[in-house]
Order: structure tokens, then C-alpha cells, then sequence
């Protein structure tokens, strides 16, 4: 509801922009959204709901208070290749979701083409259109992933914690953490490779070899890899 975002954008355009301030208002917006759809049910009319709606929520003030958001007058001072670079990822953002699905689509695509193309090509033909379709799933979703992950090291390394979610991707890099998360980074890059590698040796026990079962067991074996990649992580960050 485009009056009601602009009417919490209004309100919060007063105080500093952080990862805190930005939060609340997501949940307060959804919140509205959710009262305005059940005013629409029960027969009011987007003007009535909406001035309900802002009648009951109130100005806020005493929460931001709580909250203790500072105003807006301590604004961080973005530098060029800042502001491009957020231009850059608030438009990569539209997309991001775009890659993953159409990734995804790729990864069902494969299974669904081979099965149908089973009946009327050789066998010796399918293993290839199979891992065809994967390919490209996968680069889909790696290219996504990379370019995201390049974002937010970037907001990482400038402290520009209002532009990522700090509880899911961890607080800016410091002195102190840096060594922790470019270890953390390569190991991350080392299990993605493995899961790849995993799936293609266990596609080619099944297609080539008819071991589907136990082939499994390979997917058993990554999982005890990944546990291991996470205590290495835990126990050189414990030690440096």
C-alpha cells in the first residue's frame, strides 16, 4: 500500500539509517499492511482503513525513543564509489531473485526434458542434455550468489551495516574478524565446489553405473565433510 509506506517513510526520515532502524520499519509496515488487507474484508474503504490505520499506530515517537534511533543529523558520509555502488546493488536486488528461480527452473527442466527426450533419443545422448541443463542452472545460481556475496563484503569492509541483514551475514569486517571471515570465505567456496562435485559423481552412479542405491551415500559423506569445514572454522578462529 504505496500511501502507507510513504506515510512510514515520513516518519522515519527524521533518524539515522541502520540495520536496527530499518528492520522496525519493515515490521511496522507489515504490520499496516496486514490491519489495512482485514479493514478491506470487513467492508471499509481504502480511505477508512487507511485513516484507522494510522489513528491506531500514532506517530511512534515513543517507540523510536525506546529504540533509541539517533536523528538523522549524524549521517554517514557516502563517498562516490559508495552511492554507485549501492545504486548498483538496489538494482541487482530486483534480479537476484530472478537468477535463483530461473536456476531452479533449470535444475527441474533437467530432470523433466531428459525424462520426456528418453523415449525418443538414444540413451547415450541423454547424460549430456541432462548436465546441459544443470550447467546452466548452476552458473545461474553461482553467478547470483557471487555477485551477491561481492556486495556485501563490500558494505562489509565500509561498515555499511543498513544495507545488509548484520544478523544472517555478521557485523562489518575488522581488524579483529578479518582473518576469520576471508578463512570463512574460502572455506565456504571449497564446500560449494564439493556439493557440485558430489551431485555430478552421484548423477554418474546412477546413469552409468545404475548405483542410484547406495549412490546416496555420497550425499552422507558431504554432510560429515561439511560438519568437519565448520569445526576447522570454529576451532582456527578459538586458536588465533
Amino acid at each position: 500500500m504505496e500511501v502507507l509506506k510513504t506515510y512510514i517513510e515520513n516518519i522515519f526520515s527524521s533518524y539515522k539509517e541502520n540495520e536496527k532502524s530499518i528492520r522496525i520499519k519493515n515490521d511496522i509496515l507489515t504490520h499496516m499492511e496486514d490491519e489495512y488487507e482485514d479493514l478491506i474484508l470487513n467492508g471499509k474503504s481504502s480511505e477508512e482503513a487507511v485513516g484507522i490505520i494510522i489513528t491506531k499506530f500514532g506517530s511512534f515517537d515513543e517507540l523510536l525513543s525506546e529504540l533509541e534511533l539517533k536523528n538523522s543529523n549524524e549521517n554517514i558520509s557516502l563517498s562516490q564509489e559508495d552511492l554507485e555502488t549501492v545504486e548498483e546493488y538496489k538494482k541487482f536486488s530486483t534480479t537476484f531473485p530472478i537468477f535463483i528461480s530461473t536456476g531452479i527452473i533449470f535444475y527441474i527442466l533437467a530432470v523433466g526434458v531428459t525424462g520426456g527426450l528418453s523415449f525418443m533419443l538414444p540413451k547415450s545422448y541423454l547424460p549430456f542434455i541432462f548436465f546441459s541443463f544443470i550447467a546452466i542452472g548452476t552458473g545461474l545460481l553461482a553467478f547470483a550468489g557471487i555477485k551477491k556475496n561481492y556486495f556485501i563484503d563490500y558494505f562489509k569492509s565500509k561498515g555499511l551495516t543498513q544495507y545488509y541483514d548484520v544478523e544472517e551475514y555478521g557485523p562489518p569486517v575488522d581488524s579483529k574478524n578479518k582473518k576469520y571471515y576471508r578463512r570463512k570465505k574460502s572455506l565456504d567456496l571449497f564446500e560449494n565446489i564439493m556439493w557440485i562435485i558430489i551431485v555430478i559423481i552421484y548423477l554418474y552412479l546412477g546413469f552409468y553405473k545404475g548405483l542410484w542405491h547406495p549412490g546416496w551415500i555420497v550425499f552422507l559423506i558431504g554432510a560429515i565433510l561439511s560438519i568437519i569445514i565448520k569445526i576447522i572454522i570454529e576451532y582456527s578462529t578459538n586458536n588465533d
